[in-house]
């Protein structure tokens, strides 16, 4: 899939992952931010949550941290 790189709005480092809209992965997803979103990274070790999935002509955007430190700084 395609990916990008961006901040959000407090200057964390995301990654930005392109889905076809009519992908499993897209329900998948979904239901790991719903069901399995971590209150800290010892509670989700080596995965990287689902921050959000945002609709985008024809696409899917599936917002993830770029890595751990989104849980610690605001680098």
């Amino acid at each position: 899939g395609i990916i990008g790189y961006a901040q959000d709005a407090s200057g964390r480092h995301v990654v930005i992952k392109a889905i076809l809209r009519d992908s499993k992965e897209k329900e998948i997803l979904e239901y790991l931010r719903q069901e399995c979103f971590p209150k800290s990274i010892d509670e989700f070790r080596n995965i990287l949550p689902v921050l959000d999935i945002l609709a985008c002509e024809g696409h899917w955007l599936a917002i993830t941290p770029r890595d751990y430190r989104f849980f610690t700084s605001t680098e």
